[in-house]
Formats: structure tokens, sequence, C-alpha cells
């Protein structure tokens, strides 16, 4: 059953975002679902089964976290037929950043229509794996009023995992599965400098309401920005994205134009936008936090810091009880260590003085599958776990996480090489057709023109018109 799908991808989509992988690019996705919410309120108000009205939320927020922007569909959905989604309406532009009150205000709205609708479904009447998901969904949105209240304090720019450190890497994990995808990718890059000028509006709006950075954080975007921009020619947005291209099977003309656009969008373009934003933020210095503090610093940021753990934690003890758990918990372990000592006197001095025999991993294949083995022990155990490595650029490296997770696609995992078929067919006229995407057909009158354009491929002459 399809919902029934949808519902399991969305459950993974909601680990995902608990766990704090998955990658936002274009504001708050609650935002984006407020215009798409048509479907909830009709769920709420027909005469379904509270099972159905239920897979039929799953079905639209699903839909509505997949296309909140470009990135994430392109991460999360290879068949977007399959799931009734629209590819047409997608637009390969990033949006803004919320700049009014307003705009927070909207997001408590399309919340509380979230919620409202959940609050239409007898909990009780749902399966075990559908009250699951209903616990995960729920403790996923922030109370009503919180966006509002607390307007402008999230981070767009905060180092690691802000704007300025994520957008090179995730563009340069962007999916191409078909032709179309590269150039849906060029339009992407065309509105970052917009999308930029939100997020630099953002944070002067951030350091009139003493809500800015500190100037230790302050430093670490500005050599972000510098590091990114340092080798232009070299870019790695240039040399990634050529690199994609040549593991395509398309005309030798088509690859230099897009390779050529490619570069043009990068020096002329995205370079620029992060030139920029070093000349917006740099005369913010010094309106932000002191150094070294956290949220809890800003007016009401305790509060603040206490939805943002609910939210991700997904529980709902208090900080002083987590705080409790966790000494209870270094407690009960100093204990254990002590006991050992006091079995075993000589333990203490054979850990000083003999090196440990432990053997330590540096392949990062091997470091992920010793994970998933010593993860088993306090976790259920999960077979068929299929990963790939990937390394940062060089230029990056200083400024981004040691590691982090970047989800494959939701409705598959497949390496997809597009014209991986090369098809040759011949017209009335005797003119070959060089057919790899059916949106975009050569036509050619030799082997050798074949070659010209697309390179050396194997040509399959006993090809007929019919086959």
């Amino acid at each position: 059953m399809i919902l029934r799908k949808k519902s399991k991808l969305l459950r993974k989509l909601f680990c995902m975002m608990l766990a704090g992988v998955m990658v936002s690019s274009s504001g708050n996705v609650v935002t984006n679902f407020a215009t798409q919410s048509n479907g909830i309120v009709y769920a709420a108000e027909t005469e379904q089964t509270d099972s159905e009205k239920f897979n039929e939320l799953v079905d639209e927020l699903l839909k509505a976290y997949v296309t909140a922007d470009p990135l994430s569909y392109n991460m999360y959905i290879q068949n977007p037929k399959e799931y009734n989604i629209d590819e047409s309406a997608i637009n390969y532009k990033f949006g803004e950043i919320t700049t009014t009150l307003d705009g927070y205000k909207e997001d408590d709205a399309a919340t509380v229509e979230i919620i409202n609708a959940l609050n239409s479904i007898n909990y009780n009447r749902l399966t075990k794996d559908e009250q699951d998901l209903y616990d995960l969904i729920r403790f996923s949105y922030s109370k009503p009023g919180f966006n509002e209240k607390f307007a402008f304090y999230d981070q767009e720019l905060s180092p690691y995992l802000g704007v300025l450190a994520n957008l090179p890497n995730s563009l340069a994990n962007y999916n191409f599965n078909s032709k179309q995808d590269f150039y849906n990718y060029l339009e992407i890059i065309k509105s970052v400098p917009d999308y930029f000028k939100s997020v630099l509006e953002h944070a002067k709006i951030q350091s009139e309401k003493g809500l800015f950075m500190s100037d230790r954080q302050l430093d670490e975007n500005i050599e972000i920005a510098k590091s990114f921009i340092a080798n232009k020619e070299d870019n790695f947005m240039i040399t990634v994205f050529d690199h994609n291209i040549d593991k395509v099977r398309m005309s030798k003309s088509e690859a230099k134009k897009l390779k050529e656009a490619n570069k043009d969008l990068v020096l002329n373009t995205m370079i620029p936008a992060y030139e920029d934003m070093i000349k917006g933020l740099e005369p913010l210095r010094g309106t932000g936090i002191g150094d070294y503090q956290g949220v809890c610093a800003y007016k009401n940021g305790k509060e603040y810091y206490e939805e943002l753990v609910r939210q991700y934690s997904g529980s709902t003890m208090s900080i002083p009880q987590m705080k409790k758990e966790f000494e209870e918990q270094r407690q009960n372990l100093l204990n254990e260590a002590q006991k050992m000592f006091m079995e075993n006197p000589d333990l203490l001095n054979q850990l000083m003085t003999e090196p440990l025999k432990i053997k330590v991993l540096s392949d990062p294949n091997e470091i992920l599958e010793q994970l998933q083995e010593k993860a088993s022990v306090l976790y259920p155990k999960l077979e068929g776990i299929e990963f790939g490595v990937k390394y940062v650029d060089p230029s990056l490296e200083p400024y981004s996480a040691p590691a982090f997770v970047y989800p494959i696609s939701l409705d598959g995992n497949k390496e997809y090489t597009v014209n991986d078929l090369i098809q040759i067919k011949y017209s009335e006229d005797n003119v070959i057709k060089f057919t790899g995407d059916v949106k975009n057909t050569i036509e050619v009158s030799t082997e050798s023109e074949i070659k010209e354009e697309v390179g050396d491929i194997v040509i399959r002459s006993s090809l007929t018109e019919e086959e």
C-alpha cells in the first residue's frame, strides 16, 4: 500500500531530522507547508477512519518536507510520481530566510494547523507503528506561539553547521539522476545571491535585537567564506561539477556548454555572493553575545534552549532532570571503575606504563563498520546497511564537522549514469540519431560525426529503426 510506504518514509525522514542530518537551505519548512495544507483540513473534516486520516496527513507532510527547497527535493526523492509529487511545480531556486515578524507568525499558524490535524485523530485507534510515528511527528513541532516569541533566535550562520559551510558541501553532493538535473543545478546556483541577501538581512536584524553571534563565531564564519573563495579558478565546485559531467554520456558540445556555464556562475555569481557576505558581516562585529556564550546568554535564552532540547531529543524531561540522569550515569561509571581498581590494584599502573592494546583504525570504512558492531550492544542490530564514504574538499576541512551524515534518497539508492544506454537509430533519410536522453537527440550522418560529438562509444550498427 502506497500510504503505508509513505508512513515508513516519513518515519525515516523524521529520524534523520532528529539526528540533525537534514540539510535546510531555504528557511522554515513549516512556511512551505502552510501553502499546501488544504489536504490536512480536508482529512480532518471528512468521514474517514483515524488511520486513514493519519495516513493522509503523513502524505501531505512528506510532500511538504521533501519539496520545501530544491536541495531537499534532490536529496530525498528520485521517483516523484510514486508519491504524487508534481515535479513541474518544484522551484529550483532557494527561498529567502524570514526577515519579518509576520513570517514567524505564519510559521506559528501553520504549526497550529498541523497540531490541530493531529489532535483530530484518535490516538488510541491507530496501530502501534502509527502511534510511534505520531509521537515522532508531534515532538518535531514547537509549541504554539514559539516562533513569534523567539523570532530571529534561529542561527543561519552558526559555524560548522551554518549556511556558509554547509551550502558548498550540499551542492557538491547534489544528485545528478538525469540530464535535466544539471540544468536544475545551475538554476539553484543563480539564486544564491538573493538567498544570501536574506541571510545577511536576518543577521542585521539579530544585531539590532541583541541576538547576534559572538565575535569569535563571526571570525569563524568569515574564515569559512575566505577559504571558499581562496582558489577561484580551481574552486572545488568547478572541479566536482566537471567530474560529474565526465561520468555522463552526452555530446562533447553540450558537456562543454554546461561546464562553461557552471564555471561562470561559480566565478561571477557564487563567489561574489560570499564576498558580499564578508563585507556585510564585518560591520556587525561587537554587537553580539560574548565569546563562548551560548543561546542562554540571550534574553529568555534558557527557555528557548529548553524547547530546542525537547524537539531534538524527543524527551519530555526538564533540563534539571536530564542533568540528574547524566550525573547518576557518570557516578555509576566511576563506581564501576573504582571497583575494578580495588579488585586489581596493579591495573592503574598498567594503564599508565603499558601501551594500550587497542587497534587504532584510520580507514573510514573500517571505523563505520566497527561503529555498527559496537552500537549493536546497546541498540537493535540493523542488517544490510549500505553506505559510501566521501571526503570534504580540503579547502573546507578546517571549518567542517569532523564527520557528518549525508542521507540517501528516501525512495532508492541507485547509482545512476545518464545516457547509460546508448541507442543508435536510422531515420528514413539515413541520418543516424544518437539518443540517450529523450529530451536531447543529436542528429549526425556518419560514425565519425558521432565520435566528434560524443567521443568514443560502442556503436551497435545492427540496431534497426524498430529497435
